[in-house]
């Protein structure tokens, strides 16, 4: 009776040490950092996150990548546990961050014939411009979501980095917010 008392613990505690899955949201559409490939969700943030994961026996993640809006709008519902790229904005209370995966930079890229006159100053340069954001991202800064909000700067939102680039490239962008690599923004 002792021996079956025992072994019963050991299977219960086996059940209770067991891995526990979680489910971690991707942006599908930011290359390099994350975005899907062949179904896969892979990228420079993946990457990292998984080694990181992997160094976690106790958890089993699964990554699974939406649209970068939807994925807000999950975390938003606490319908999901976690999403990257994790960006910090005062507009986002239900996301807490102790710290980036990586430091980035926001780069403005125009076509030439944008750049034959010198901007420098961010946003008041470029208004009359169309400017290309990837939808959700919050980057720009407040003068930026001013001028847009009083007409001053067309916004064009699309979903993902290679669809803004190929807009910039057909000039139907005249110029365009691109996170490059090493980006510190506010998605």
């Amino acid at each position: 009776m002792i021996f079956i008392t025992l072994v019963g613990n050991l299977v219960l505690a086996k059940l209770v040490i067991a891995a526990e899955s979680v489910t971690v949201i991707a942006d599908e559409s930011y290359p390099p950092y994350s975005y899907k490939k062949d179904g896969k969700m892979t990228g420079i943030y993946t990457d990292i996150l998984r080694t990181v994961f992997d160094g976690m026996p106790d958890y089993k993640v699964t990554i699974e990548g939406v649209p970068w809006k939807r994925g807000l709008k999950m975390m938003e519902d606490s319908e999901s546990f976690a999403l990257y790229p994790p960006y910090k904005h005062a507009k986002r209370p239900y996301m807490e961050y102790s710290m980036p995966i990586l430091s980035e930079e926001v780069a403005a890229y125009c076509i030439d014939k944008v750049l034959a006159n010198p901007r420098p100053n961010w946003p008041d340069d470029y208004h009359g411009l169309t400017i290309g954001r990837n939808s959700g991202f919050e980057i720009g800064g407040d003068k930026f979501n001013e001028a847009v909000y009083a007409g001053k700067i067309k916004l064009s939102e699309t979903k993902g980095n290679d669809k803004n680039l190929l807009k910039l490239i057909n000039k139907r962008l005249c110029t365009r917010q691109f996170c490059g690599y090493n980006l510190s923004s506010n998605r």
